[in-house]
């Protein structure tokens, strides 16, 4: 159809934009069309990027400076993710989502978000670096915290957020099941809501929370050998017994059924 000629220009001023290049097919229209959206002059509030994949640091460092919502996810991402050192320290983000595949992200050591209240990991791989740590620490605004299918290659791991209000932890399910030796401290006296779900492959360390108002935990029926079961109901065990605080706790017949499996963590619990 044809359109007034004022509405040339007009789709640079929206200030929520989604771009999908599964839908697009073209990929030099594509980011073409990413450059365009980025580098006005004026903050994007949203900002939606659906790929293949994504290797411009340029590009990368424009969204996370530009953009106050920004939401990432890449399908056929190769090699590690390495995010701009150029964007370490950054003001306007309040909200970023970043979905890999399994890919390992590498973060600066400097790396700050001042003004970050959610975070959202998918398919993330942490690699063994301390800056993983300061992610979550520097973050001092953050209060919503996803961790949706990640994977750890360290084996004591420290989520240090003293603000966070809402943490999900979401394991990722794998047709064999093995007990890894990972183990995952979570230090943050803020926390209202928790849920988890996932088959407590990794180990998870809760520090005392007194803020505590509702926790939902959701162990998975996944196939384990005798001895798995044993140490599963024994995690299981332990994360119950720093939530005595909730006021309300959710935990699905999954999660009864592994302290039947293991009579002697359940009469533990009981």
């Amino acid at each position: 159809s044809v359109l007034s000629k004022r509405w040339k220009g007009l789709w640079l001023s929206v200030s929520h934009y989604v771009f999908d290049e599964h839908s697009q097919g073209d990929r030099m229209l594509f980011v073409n069309l990413l450059n365009r959206v980025i580098h006005r002059e004026t903050y994007i509030d949203k900002l939606s990027i659906s790929c293949r994949d994504l290797h411009d640091p340029l590009l990368l460092h424009s969204f996370l400076c530009n953009v106050r919502e920004l939401n990432l996810s890449f399908s056929e991402f190769d090699g590690p993710f390495n995010f701009p050192s150029s964007a370490c320290s950054l003001e306007s983000l309040i909200s970023f989502k970043l979905k890999l595949c399994y890919n390992v992200l590498k973060l600066p050591s400097n790396i700050c978000f001042s003004s970050l209240k959610t975070l959202h990991l998918e398919c993330i791989t942490f690699p063994d670096n301390p800056s993983n740590q300061q992610l979550f620490s520097n973050c001092c605004m953050l209060e919503h915290l996803v961790l949706d299918k990640c994977r750890w290659t360290t084996d004591n791991n420290v989520i240090h957020a003293p603000k966070v209000r809402n943490l999900t932890i979401h394991d990722e399910l794998i047709e064999r099941f093995t007990i890894s030796k990972f183990v995952i401290t979570i230090i943050g006296s803020e926390i209202q809501f928790l849920k988890y779900e996932g088959g407590l492959e990794n180990e998870y360390i809760l520090a005392d929370q007194p803020s505590l108002a509702v926790a939902d935990i959701h162990v998975a029926e996944v196939p384990r050998l005798f001895d798995n079961d044993r140490i599963v109901a024994f995690r299981a065990f332990l994360l119950l017994t720093k939530l005595k605080n909730a006021r309300c706790l959710t935990i699905t017949p999954e999660t009864a059924e592994v302290f039947i499996i293991s009579p002697l963590v359940s009469c533990a619990y009981s």
